[in-house]
């Protein structure tokens, strides 16, 4: 009787561990793959972000610099282009950026962003538009970039938008498209139907972009002359927003203008009719884009004689000081600023 006492308890507390055993062994893998859920989503937290910051600066960018741009230290944002799982890059077009998040393994997904220029369908108002998509499957190829297609931005076959604050309806508008059209003729090297399309848009501000675009494509291909001849059609645009009394707008085309000694002169014809502080403000932003020193500083000097002009003395200083050797050292600075009070 004992024996058999003693066999029974045996069993079943060898019942009982094995039981044990089996409910750590769940919990425990429960535990790995939360772990694993946790970490992956931490993997793709980063992707998603970066590039939301990046289409945030690179809209940030285009209206204080008139332009996209490649680089992403420009943004000042501080982010690495290089991390452990991503690689992030970013083309830009004097139309649109297209900005890569690339994975570095084979297990997580890639993500691009967009941001394009357009207008808001309602209104006709010029504004910038960004999308946010990641490709469906993992790997470590560059996911396709989004797509315009009948009027509207979306994201490429094989990814999906991830933008979950982005659901309104995208409308890249009429003249949008007559520039991606002009676009690709001049891309493809048909000059004069690229010219011709151009001439058709309505917008004075996205007609500058478009033949920003074709005077771009002729310099690349060497004819430098027939780009010149595209850039003084801006400068066109430009004086003659300027005599219509629409200096923003003016200053707006005058970002299209990509030969140096024009725009510092289309600036320099713009700044007297400015008349408020946004509008010297948005004069100097563009007139910090001109690469050439002393172009750029006959430029700001127009701005700080208009400043001192309509009594505001105090942003004239802060702009001239900005140029000082132009005028021979900071104190000459000062004293032409005194000489323009006269």
């Amino acid at each position: 009787m004992t024996a058999d006492k003693n066999d029974t308890n045996s069993g079943y507390g060898c019942g009982c561990l094995a039981l044990l055993g089996l409910i750590g062994l769940l919990g425990l893998y429960y535990l790995l793959v939360e772990f694993t859920n946790i970490a992956r989503e931490t993997q793709q937290y980063e992707p998603k972000h970066y590039i939301g910051s990046i289409n945030r600066a690179q809209q940030d960018y285009v209206l204080e610099e008139g332009n996209f741009t490649d680089n992403i230290a420009e943004l000042g944002l501080g982010i690495s282009t290089e991390t452990t799982d991503y690689s992030y890059s970013s083309h830009a077009t004097p139309l649109s950026v297209i900005n890569y998040s690339v994975s570095r393994t084979s297990d997580l997904e890639s993500h691009v962003g967009g941001v394009f220029l357009g207008n808001i369908e309602q209104t006709g108002e010029s504004t910038t538009f960004a999308i946010l998509c990641q490709a469906k499957s993992p790997g470590t190829n560059r996911p396709p970039a989004p797509i315009v297609e009948n009027g509207r931005l979306q994201c490429a076959p094989g990814t999906e938008n991830v933008d979950g604050g982005n659901n309104q309806e995208i409308f890249i508008g009429e003249d949008w498209k007559l520039v991606d059209i002009s676009a690709n003729y001049a891309k493809a090297g048909e000059y004069k139907q690229a010219i011709d399309t151009a001439e058709t848009i309505t917008e004075s501000w996205v007609k500058a972009k478009a033949l920003e675009v074709i005077a771009t494509e002729l310099a690349a291909a060497g004819k430098s002359k027939q780009a010149l001849t595209i850039i003084e059609k801006i400068q066109a645009i430009a004086l003659n927003l300027t005599d219509a009394g629409e200096s923003e707008q003016a200053l707006r085309v005058t970002h299209s203008i990509t030969d140096d000694s024009i725009k510092s002169k289309t600036i320099q014809a713009i700044v007297p009719y400015l008349t408020t502080s946004a509008e010297y403000e948005q004069g100097i932003q563009v007139a910090k884009t001109i690469t050439d020193y002393e172009l750029k500083a006959k430029a700001l000097d127009a701005i700080v004689r208009r400043l001192v002009a309509t009594g505001n003395p105090e942003r004239a200083v802060q702009i001239a000081q900005t140029i000082q050797s132009y005028y021979g050292g900071k104190e000459k600075a000062m004293a032409a600023i005194e000489g323009y009070k006269r």
